[in-house]
């Protein structure tokens, strides 16, 4: 069902770092170079896009000091800790089913999670953010609640929808957390791939914008499935 290891989206994430590693993370949003490293050093026979926020590639660049099957592994792990960490925060808040192993079997019969574990993706990263923005929001906490929901901006697209509600809301605490945050990772993004990486971000953004039809993007939009039927052959 799944293919070959390196088929996996994981592939998408373990590419920047692998990039930054070998020539500097300025060079992380060059699609030529995604290109090459997906197809000559991963041997995926389709090219998946990585165009996620600078500050993501600084936790994949310490994965890419692993090989590819052993830096999948190590994910795996983390992501399994997510998981279990999301059981745990969730449970003072769904008292039903009342019987903890019956709790836990639900828990763990979501199939897009196991998937987000199988594929090697975030997605869990972003699930617990908003766990704990949501745990802060109930306990009154709403300057921890912005910081949390600010962190989950490495998929801004699902995050800003929320922060604009509650900007509307008027939720002042929380847009200061969130502001403050948003701050800070612009801070790191800079000094994670410098000016040069920023503009290339900024650049790849813009062209996917204007070009949403090129096959190399098919992975970044949302509105056509996630695996590019393209391959490798690059129309930009």
């Amino acid at each position: 069902m799944f293919g070959h290891p390196q088929d996996l989206d994981f592939a998408g994430c373990y590419t920047p770092g692998f990039i930054s590693r070998q020539d500097g993370a300025a060079k992380i949003y060059d699609l030529q170079k995604q290109i090459q490293v997906q197809r000559d050093s991963l041997s995926r026979s389709e090219f998946l896009l990585y165009a996620y926020p600078p500050f993501h590639v600084l936790l994949f660049e310490q994965l890419a000091r692993f090989s590819y099957f052993q830096a999948y592994v190590i994910w795996g792990f983390v992501n399994v800790a997510l998981w279990l960490f999301f059981v745990h925060l969730m449970r003072t808040h769904a008292p039903i089913p009342r019987d903890p192993l019956r709790y836990f079997m639900l828990c763990f019969l979501f199939l897009p999670a196991w998937a987000n574990l199988v594929l090697g993706q975030n997605s869990l990263i972003l699930l617990v953010l908003y766990t704990l923005t949501f745990i802060c929001l109930e306990r009154r906490q709403d300057y921890r609640a912005g910081v949390f929901l600010g962190l989950g901006l490495l998929k801004y697209h699902l995050v800003l929808p929320f922060a604009l509600i509650c900007l509307l809301r008027g939720k002042w605490r929380l847009m200061a957390g969130f502001t403050l945050t948003c701050a800070a990772l612009v801070a790191l993004s800079f000094a994670a791939v410098g000016s040069a990486g920023m503009l290339s971000y900024v650049h790849l953004l813009l062209d996917i914008a204007r070009n949403p039809a090129n096959p190399l993007y098919e992975s970044f939009n949302p509105g056509t499935s996630c695996r590019p039927s393209g391959g490798f052959s690059p129309r930009c």
